[in-house]
């Protein structure tokens, strides 16, 4: 059924050479192939993902060779290639394509092709587009498991990294998928974004032959616990940049209890991770312009009148690590309200304050955030911490069952 192992490599390295013309101009663009013994290797498990990776009112679709649009209404017609892109917008009566209303909602396939190209990104799979109630088309990649974490695993690490490491980000990045996927995605038209609001996903742009090589070698393998009641018992195998020294317990995160994500000293980022990763200087911003953030992403906090006054109100600590989770505010009037760790932290800008992991100072008509520690929300793998473990020649499943204590490795298929 499965490919042998040489003639498996032999394809991964041949499809390196492999390069595609497409229609945005004369740049030219590198397409990997798919190992042979992944094709349709998921496919009949129900494991395909869909993905979030647009939303907006109109785009235009470049592709090799042809595509077809199938749309609500039962409208289908095929699109040859030609010197311009196909122009898609949200229309009077629907999603239009080249001004030919096709209802509701769409399903762009390539039968015979590698992708479909929309705003310089290419993605493997269907691409499946729905009206919004705002009037924008939420795009939808479609796509079987392992393809998509092709796409993942180097926009979440660097892919010269080292290759325990890079095998260690995809299990962990196949296992967090399905948890999300199962728990989440059944009521949504999608399972998981694109972004960090569940993980980066850049399609056939982060591929190369070394991303399939730890997509073939860790094939199929998750992380389970005994602890889970959740579909196979897979975890949410969350990670993030850098811990800054310690991983937390996820339920003062996520609020979620389960013995693999109870957090661990981390001996390891300390040496990998950029200084401003790990030891970020401090941020100062006012609390006008604090204010006005918080009042247009949560307008109940208009009721203060303005920001005279902002505390950590919980927190944790271990040894010089420092954490808030989350923060009272008060306002002129001397009301009180209060907002978790890292709502605050998104609202200012996770690239400014990197994580919680900060003290937080109440200097008059500013707020200062020092001492800051690590990059990310510190709960589970942490992904300079991984770099280190495996440059001293870790094995992946070393590592993970270091960041997710009393895991259990499983072959899903």
């Amino acid at each position: 059924m499965f490919l042998k192992k040489q003639h498996i490599r032999l394809l991964i390295f041949c499809s390196l050479m492999l390069s595609i013309l497409t229609t945005s101009g004369c740049r030219q663009k590198r397409t990997i192939d798919v190992p042979g013994h992944l094709e349709g290797a998921t496919a009949a498990k129900d494991l395909d993902m869909r993905v979030l990776v647009a939303e907006m009112r109109s785009f235009e679709v470049n592709f090799d060779g042809s595509f077809q649009a199938v749309g609500a209404d039962g409208h289908i017609q095929t699109f040859v290639k030609r010197p311009v892109p196909v122009k898609i917008e949200s229309g009077t009566y629907g999603i239009s394509i080249n001004n030919v209303s096709f209802g509701q909602s769409a399903v762009l396939s390539r039968p015979g092709g590698k992708y479909l190209e929309i705003n310089g990104n290419r993605y493997r799979g269907t691409l499946n587009l729905f009206l919004a109630p705002d009037g924008q088309i939420r795009v939808v990649n479609v796509l079987p498991l392992e393809y998509y974490l092709a796409g993942v695993v180097a926009a979440e690490m660097p892919a010269s990294w080292e290759i325990e490491a890079l095998k260690a980000q995809a299990v962990a990045a196949r296992t967090y998928s399905l948890y999300v996927k199962f728990s989440a995605g059944d009521g949504r038209q999608w399972d998981v974004k694109s972004t960090q609001a569940n993980q980066v996903y850049k399609g056939v742009e982060a591929e190369n032959a070394r991303i399939w090589d730890v997509i073939e070698q860790t094939q199929g393998i998750v992380l389970a616990s005994r602890d889970s009641d959740v579909r196979f018992n897979i975890i949410p195998a969350y990670f993030s940049s850098t811990c800054g020294g310690v991983t937390v317990d996820a339920e003062l995160i996520f609020d979620l209890k389960m013995a693999p994500l109870c957090g661990v000293q981390c001996p390891y980022c300390k040496k990998t991770a950029p200084l401003k990763y790990y030891s970020w200087p401090e941020v100062v911003i006012s609390k006008a312009e604090l204010y006005k953030k918080l009042c247009e992403r949560y307008t109940n906090l208009k009721a203060l009148g303005s920001l005279k006054g902002i505390k950590a109100s919980e927190y944790v600590e271990s040894g010089n690590f420092y954490k808030f989770l989350k923060v009272e505010l008060t306002g002129e009037n001397g009301k009180t309200d209060w907002l978790r760790g890292d709502d605050l932290r998104f609202i200012i800008g996770p690239s400014l304050v990197r994580s919680t992991a900060c003290r937080i100072d109440d200097k008059g008509a500013n707020v200062r955030f020092y001492n800051g520690r690590g990059y990310g929300h510190n709960v589970g793998m942490c992904q300079y911490g991984v770099q280190g473990m495996a440059r001293e020649g870790r094995s992946y499943r070393e590592i993970l069952k270091f960041y997710y204590p009393g895991v259990e490795i499983k072959g899903l298929y």
